[in-house]
C-alpha cells in the first residue's frame, strides 16, 4: 500500500498536512495497521500572512495506541514533530525521520534500539522504555535528549545532544563513556551509576549534574568554563580533583549530602558552594574564595583554612563539632554560627558594611567590644554571653 491508497483508507488521520493515527480519538481499526507506505510524509506548508510575516502548517506526525504496528519503514517522514506512543510491537525507527522541532518515543514496550543519525530536532524524548539497551554510538542532535525510566540501558558513548543530555530514573545504567559531548549533563536518580569519562572536562561545556547516585566514588577533572557542578546525594563520592576552579561570576559547586566526603579539593574557587549535610567532612585546607558558602550540618566539621574570603553569607549552623573560628576571616555579609562549639568570635574577623552575625544559641560565647560597638553591624545574640574589653593601644612617650 502506497502513500495515496493508505490516505484513501484512513483519510481522516490526515489532517492540514498532518498525520494523526490514533487508536482510539480517530476511527483506525487497529488490528489493520501494522506497518505503514515507505513515502508516508507529514508535510509542512508555509503561508506568508498580510503583514508579510510567515506562518506554518501541518508536518506533524503522531502515532498512539497501535500495539500491532511493528515497522515504521525508512522514507517514512515529519517535517515538524514525530511521537510515537504505546505502539508495543515497534522495535526502532527509520533513519528518514528526522524532523525541526522533536522526537518523542514513549511507552513502546518492545523499543530496543535508537538508531544514529544527525538529528535535526530541537528535543528529542525517549521515555518508560523497559526493552531499550542501546543508543547507537554516533547520535548528534542539534538541541536536548532526555533519557527517562529507561531500566536497561547501561551505557552511553560517543554522541552529541549540543544543548543538553538528561538522564532519569534509568536503573541499569553504569557509565557513561567517551567522546559523550553535550552543554549540560545530568544523570539523575539512577541508582546504579559508577563512573563518568575521564575527559568530562573537555567534552561537556555547561556543567555537570549527578544526583542520587551512591555508587559514584569519583568526580573526574572539572572545565573551569562551567557553570555548574551538582554531585547532590552521591553519598559513595570520596575523590575529587585537587582543584575545582569555576571562573563565571555565577558558578556552582554543589555538593550536597556527599556523605563519605572526607575531604575538599585543595582550591576551591566559584559563586556559591553548598556542601550541606556532608557529615563526614572533618577539615576544609587551602584555598576558598566564594560569595556563598553553604556548610551547614557538616557534624563533622572541625576546622576551616585561614583568610577564607567569603564576599556574602558563609553559613556554618549545626557544624557541632567546629569549635573556632580560622584566622583573617572575612565575609562580607552574613556569619551564621548557630548550632557549632565556636564560643568566641576572634578579634582578626573582619566584616562587611551592614553584616550580620547570628550566634543565637551560643550560650556564654565571647565578643569582642569593637564589634558590639560597631554600627555597621547587626549581632543576633544568645541570652548569655561575654564581652572581651578593646584592646589598649600603646602611645609613645611625648
Amino acid at each position: 500500500m502506497n502513500m495515496k491508497e493508505f490516505k484513501s483508507a484512513w483519510k481522516s488521520c490526515f489532517v492540514n498536512g498532518n498525520i494523526h493515527l490514533h487508536g482510539y480519538s480517530y476511527p483506525v481499526d487497529q488490528e489493520k495497521i501494522t506497518t505503514l507506505p515507505s513515502d508516508l510524509h507529514a508535510t509542512c506548508k508555509m503561508s506568508s500572512g498580510a503583514n508579510g510575516t510567515n506562518t506554518y502548517e501541518g508536518g506533524s506526525f503522531a502515532i498512539f495506541n497501535l500495539p500491532d504496528l511493528a515497522e515504521i519503514p525508512e522514507g517514512v517522514r515529519a517535517d515538524d514533530s514525530f511521537d510515537v506512543h504505546y505502539c508495543h510491537s515497534l522495535t526502532t525507527l527509520p533513519l528518514s525521520i528526522n524532523p525541526a522541532r522533536q522526537i518523542g518515543v514513549r511507552h513502546c514496550n518492545s523499543f530496543e534500539k535508537f538508531p544514529a543519525g544527525n538529528y535535526r530536532a530541537a528535543y528529542i524524548g525517549l521515555e518508560d522504555l523497559p526493552k531499550l539497551n542501546s543508543i547507537s554510538s554516533g547520535l548528534k542532535t542539534n538541541g536536548d535528549l532526555l533519557i527517562r525510566r529507561c531500566p536497561s540501558l547501561a551505557s552511553l558513548s560517543n554522541i552529541e545532544a549540543w544543548n543538553q543530555l538528561l538522564i532519569s530514573e534509568c536503573g541499569g545504567l553504569k557509565t557513561i563513556g567517551h567522546g559523550v559531548k553535550t552543554g549540560i549533563l545530568t544523570v539523575a536518580a539512577s541508582q546504579n551509576f559508577e563512573a563518568l569519562p575521564d575527559d568530562i572536562g573537555q567534552t561537556v561545556s555547561v556543567g555537570i549534574i549527578v544526583t542520587d547516585a551512591p555508587k559514584l566514588s569519583t568526580l573526574p577533572a572539572v572545565n573551569p568554563d562551567w557553570t555548574i557542578l551538582d554531585m547532590s546525594g552521591c553519598t559513595g563520592l570520596i575523590n575529587v580533583p585537587d582543584q575545582i576552579t569555576l571562573r563565571k561570576s555565577n558558578a556552582r559547586v554543589h555538593l550536597r549530602r556527599c556523605t563519605s566526603l572526607e575531604n575538599l579539593p585543595l582550591r576551591v574557587v566559584a559563586h556559591e558552594i553548598d556542601i550541606i549535610d556532608c557529615s563526614s567532612l572533618r577539615e576544609i585546607t587551602g584555598t576558598v574564595k566564594v560569595d556563598l558558602f553553604d556548610a551547614a550540618r557538616c557534624s563533622s566539621l572541625m576546622r576551616l583554612p585561614d583568610d577564607m574570603n567569603i564576599g556574602v553569607t558563609l553559613n556554618l549552623s549545626g557544624c557541632a563539632s567546629l569549635t573556632e573560628l580560622p584566622n583573617n576571616l572575612h565575609v562580607g555579609g552574613s556569619l551564621i554560627l548557630r548550632g557549632t562549639g565556636v564560643r568566641e568570635l576572634p578579634d582578626d574577623l573582619s566584616l562587611g558594611d551592614n553584616a550580620w552575625v547570628d550566634v543565637r544559641d551560643c550560650d556564654g560565647i565571647r565578643i569582642p567590644q569593637e564589634l558590639i560597638d560597631s554600627g555597621n553591624v547587626r549581632l543576633m545574640l544568645p541570652s548569655n554571653y561575654e564581652v572581651i574589653p578593646a584592646r589598649e593601644v600603646d602611645h609613645p612617650a611625648p
